[in-house]
């Protein structure tokens, strides 16, 4: 379709009759080319008969699942991307779909919006991998041309004396240097080039003289970029009397090349990303779920035979789990929004010291299960400029983790400390505060400080009751500070305790 929103072709398979019409409705009209199917054998034939971009189906259908189907189609083309549709309560779909490393899963019953979005961040990675294909091709192709030219001479040729003087210049280098050939003639090269690139080129010519035949990169005074071949100048009876050298301008070469490599490089982060957010998901998801299986199927079978505290035990594991669970969807939510650039940021001056006593009342059950103090250390006139919402989540997942890794009768201090330019450097004013969160717990060594905050690194750690996280509250703790223009460290010591610091800006 011309015109159409999302340049690609969509393949849309949905086995009921009135979810199919209401999502072809949606986004028919958006897309290049729209191919729909009741089926997934009807699927497969249009997949394998048509160009294909992405994906869009339904899971539970009658005969062949939109598991099994999509598994057939990427036999076929590994780099489809895949967006599943499910009902929530399909956690085996969910973790199949993980398996599967689908790209994107949208809970039923759909909305217009999430969809649109979710069609819109795979159209992105189709046309940004598209685009560095194209790119690397361009590369290629403009290296082909560079080395013909570098075989036809249709590039800068120089001879030079022992000297260093140019004896010899052809007609390109009168463009290269917008100087002419007379006045190049008896001069040296060395003034054209920057001050890094004349101690290179002194260093070069010197072991050319020797007899070494190189090839080298210079840049010059106007940043044009040149790549070189030199070699010894011989007469007749085989002494070195100079350099003879080809050059090219090899600028926007060198700009494509890094242009290629930051988008490879911004891929790889991406994909690495995403298998690490799916390993999460697929094992710290998973295990509360088999445990709250496991005591439910228990209490079911046996619950007249265990006695009321066998019961409430029972049932406080349970709650613990559900607990646990909950907070880890919330963080994984959290953390995807945060990804996809679709949480609000709305800063404004809050009262640090009511923001702490909030956070405190959410989690003095959890504080008070293991005899954990903690104390607020904030005066009651602090008033910081940040996003509500973002400062409740940084607090609570930063005490958290304290409680988690703070044994029985600990205690937690939680205070701050305004800053002037002082010690750490920010991106902030001149003055804004430093936060911090400290413990008596068991601290940390020093290379798991330097990787807590990194999700390519982090590393889940049970708490001193065996408690179990997944890590990514300190990393939405990292990007929600960083989106402040703060930043955030930790100082700790092995069986010391540790301490949590962040800044944020003074209102």
């Amino acid at each position: 379709m011309e015109n159409a929103e999302f340049n690609i072709s969509l393949l849309y398979v949905e086995d009921e009759d009135e979810a199919r019409k209401g999502v072809s409705e949606m986004i028919s009209r958006r897309v290049g080319n729209f191919y729909v199917a009741e089926n997934a054998n009807k699927a497969l034939e249009i997949f394998k008969n048509n160009k294909v971009d992405l994906l869009l189906s339904d899971i539970k259908m009658p005969g062949m699942d939109g598991l099994v189907m999509a598994e057939e189609m990427k036999k076929i083309k590994p780099e489809l991307k895949i967006i599943m549709m499910s009902a929530f309560t399909d956690t085996a779909y969910l973790l199949k779909s993980i398996d599967l490393q689908v790209d994107g899963y949208i809970v039923k019953p759909v909305r217009k919006q999430k969809l649109l979005s979710a069609i819109k961040k795979q159209v992105d990675i189709i046309i940004t991998e598209e685009t560095i294909k194209e790119q690397e091709q361009a590369l290629k192709e403009s290296e082909e041309k560079y080395r013909s030219f570098l075989e036809d001479l249709q590039d800068v040729a120089f001879e030079t004396n022992t000297h260093g003087e140019v004896v010899y210049a052809n007609k390109i280098a009168e463009s290269v240097l917008n100087i002419s050939r007379s006045e190049i003639i008896g001069k040296s090269f060395s003034p054209f080039f920057d001050k890094e690139s004349q101690k290179k080129a002194a260093d070069i010519y010197k072991k050319i003289l020797k007899g070494e035949s190189l090839e080298y990169v210079l840049t010059q005074m106007n940043g044009k970029v040149f790549r070189y071949k030199s070699a010894p100048r011989m007469d007749a009876r085989g002494g070195i009397i100079g350099v003879f050298g080809i050059a090219r301008e090899i600028t926007d070469f060198i700009k494509a090349e890094q242009k290629i490599q930051n988008q490879n490089k911004q891929l790889k982060e991406v994909n690495a990303t995403k298998d690490k957010f799916f390993s999460i998901i697929a094992h710290d998801l998973k295990s509360p779920f088999n445990t709250m299986l496991g005591f439910s199927k228990l209490l079911l079978e046996k619950f007249e035979k265990y006695d009321v505290q066998k019961q409430k035990q029972f049932l406080g594991i349970l709650r613990d789990d559900i607990q646990n669970t909950y907070k880890l969807l919330e963080n994984l939510l959290l953390w995807s929004r945060s990804q996809r650039g679709t949480i609000d940021f709305h800063p404004e001056n809050i009262s640090l010291y009511l923001v702490l006593v909030e956070t405190i009342d959410v989690l003095k059950h959890t504080a008070t299960s293991k005899s954990i103090t903690i104390k607020n250390k904030i005066a009651e006139n602090i008033i910081v400029k940040a996003d509500f919402s973002m400062l409740l989540t940084i607090l609570r997942n930063l005490i958290s983790n304290a409680i988690k890794f703070t044994p029985k009768g600990g205690i937690i201090e939680v205070g701050c400390r305004h800053v002037e330019t002082y010690g750490r450097t920010s991106l902030q004013a001149n003055t804004f505060f430093e936060i911090y969160v400290k413990d008596s717990g068991v601290g940390m060594e020093k290379q798991k400080q330097l990787e807590i905050f990194n999700i390519l690194e982090n590393i889940s750690t049970s708490g001193t009751e065996g408690e179990t996280g997944t890590g990514l509250g300190l990393i939405l703790c990292k990007e929600f500070v960083e989106k402040h223009g703060g930043e955030i460290w930790v100082e700790s010591e092995l069986g010391k305790g540790s301490r949590f610091s962040f800044t944020l800006a003074q209102a």
